[in-house]
């Protein structure tokens, strides 16, 4: 049986309750490797520093930058709203350290006009800096090693740049440098100022990206029994994700990410409720529901519209809750 399906009696909190193994997973994410990006949080202003033909720097366009730690202090979201030349562009990234990898895992979201997907990386600091890989293959054949940085990390300020390798690693080449430096602390962006990207769906108009749109808003749960449930839902990089946030009153704190991928032609959903990484699901539209899958083709989250727009249903297992419309 896969990982997915051992761990889908507690993947969703908001259906089970909290367990003593997830409370476990929260409480270790307060320490060690999973403090390491907490540098991050908060709110920055950058310049996009891209490198020219003739060997010089050219800033190319500013953005600002909004972090903040999901799930516990398990995982760590970004936002990013901002210019490259006379392109603007937003996205969306995620990560949080995966103790059987020994690595931090990269999640990212960076759509153009009907055309999104979600890309990961991996890697590690070292003295002070972290450097996270992909690989890929081009279209003549060649494997293509990427790599984002993260260096000169101050109270204030730190520096990205990215890296293309053709070689496994031997040399580099980098064309794309940020250069960051903090406005003020933000913890808690729901509450505080409203996110980038939340309300507006100019840039993933399709109707493959709009079945999921169902879950979007604030939804509290109605069962009976067990703990009560709440679900913050909201769009994203301009309609091309949507980002959720679940809390119970037993002290649940879980985060997932869904969005439609263009090239594969699927949703995927990642979720996030410990510190033991992230389950990763993908599925299609299933009529008006959502039907997510782990690896080996098992169902393992249904996502149900109500008879009403204020009105959801989720289902795992077998199980279902049902939630209303704040």
């Amino acid at each position: 049986m896969s990982r997915n399906v051992l761990r889908s009696l507690a993947i969703m909190p908001f259906l089970f309750g909290i367990t003593t193994t997830q409370a476990s997973a929260q409480a270790a994410c307060q320490e060690g490797h999973y403090r390491e990006f907490d540098f991050w949080i908060g709110e920055w202003d950058l310049d996009n520093l891209r490198l020219q033909e003739d060997g010089s720097w050219l800033n190319t366009g500013s953005a600002t930058n909004r972090v903040f730690p999901v799930a516990g202090g398990c995982g760590v979201v970004e936002l990013w709203d901002g210019y490259l030349g006379n392109s603007h562009i937003r996205g969306f990234s995620v990560r949080s350290y995966d103790p059987a990898k020994e690595k931090w895992v990269l999640v990212l979201n960076w759509p153009q006009q009907n055309r999104a997907g979600f890309g990961t990386l991996e890697g590690v600091f070292t003295h002070g800096r972290g450097d996270f890989i992909q690989e890929g293959q081009t279209s003549d054949g060649r494997t293509q090693t990427t790599r984002y940085s993260f260096a000169d990390i101050g109270p204030d300020s730190f520096r990205w740049n990215d890296g293309t390798s053709f070689d496994g690693g031997q040399t580099w080449r980098t064309a794309w440098i940020m250069e960051f430096k903090k406005r003020h602390p933000m913890s808690n962006p729901l509450f505080n100022v409203p996110m980038y990207g939340t309300h507006e769906t100019a840039r993933c108009t399709e109707d493959n990206y709009k079945a999921g749109n169902f879950l979007i808003g604030n939804w509290v749960s109605q069962n009976s029994e067990g703990p009560k449930f709440s679900i913050e839902a909201t769009p994203i990089v301009d309609g091309c994700a949507i980002m959720e946030f679940i809390t119970g009153d037993n002290g649940t704190n879980a985060f997932t990410v869904l969005g439609y991928e263009t090239g594969a032609g699927r949703w995927t959903m990642y979720h996030l409720d410990g510190g033991d990484g992230f389950d990763v699901w993908h599925g299609q539209a299933d009529g008006a529901q959502l039907a997510l899958n782990d690896e080996s083709g098992t169902e393992v989250v249904r996502l149900v519209p109500g008879a009403d727009a204020d009105h959801i249903t989720r289902i795992v297992g077998g199980r279902e809750i049902r939630f209303e419309r704040r």
